[in-house]
């Protein structure tokens, strides 16, 4: 009799049974068995390796040395772990319903609606990263191609560019041309005061 209530108690896991039903088994089957359970520390390490894994390789990391703190902490686990598989399940069964849901659209063939499109966004997307401007892809930019920046030219920098060079004439010579304008305006200017002055001395005489 004892015998086979030793085996039993040796094999005893906990499998299906929750961490209460298990505790109450190992009770029981350790009054047959008194030798094996006597130290305390025997009766909590054989306790322990009966327990789930999930729930085992949790407590054990605790290193606690009493029969009625493993039971206790086994149970506080036990609860975190159900949870946490309720918690999965109904996260699934949301994902299942998003999933039919979308399935039964497409057999309806119903358009999706195209989101909106954001012209800043869409504005921003087509900005160069690498430079920050517009007219160009980042794979294209001159940064990374090392191209001249105004005409796109490879073999010198936009400061040697020959473009800037008929700018900077082009510029010069409208300079010199308004010097030449702005002369004529103030010679225009010295002489009808010249004629005012003229004309007020004659009044006064």
């Amino acid at each position: 009799m004892h015998s086979h209530k030793e085996q039993e108690f040796i094999h005893l896991k906990q499998r299906n049974r929750s961490v209460a039903e298990y505790e109450a088994k190992f009770t029981e089957l350790a009054k047959f068995v008194p030798r094996l359970v006597e130290i305390e520390q025997d009766r909590v390490h054989k306790f322990e390796m009966g327990l789930k894994t999930e729930i085992r390789k949790q407590v054990v990391p605790y290193e606690l040395t009493t029969y009625t703190s493993v039971v206790n902490k086994a149970l506080i686990i036990e609860k975190e772990v159900n949870e946490a598989h309720a918690e999965r399940e109904r996260n699934q069964k949301k994902r299942n319903r998003f999933s039919g849901t979308q399935g039964r659209n497409q057999n309806n063939k119903v358009p999706a609606k195209k989101p909106a499109i954001d012209k800043n966004r869409e504005n921003e997307a087509a900005r160069c990263s690498r430079c920050g401007r517009r007219e160009h892809e980042t794979s294209n930019c001159p940064w990374n191609t090392g191209s001249c920046f105004r005409c796109g030219q490879k073999g010198y920098k936009i400061a040697n560019c020959p473009q800037m060079d008929e700018n900077r004439s082009t510029q010069a010579k409208d300079g010199g041309q308004r010097s030449k304008t702005q002369g004529r305006i103030y010679a225009l200017t010295q002489q009808d005061a010249q004629a005012s002055n003229a004309v007020v001395t004659d009044n006064m005489i």
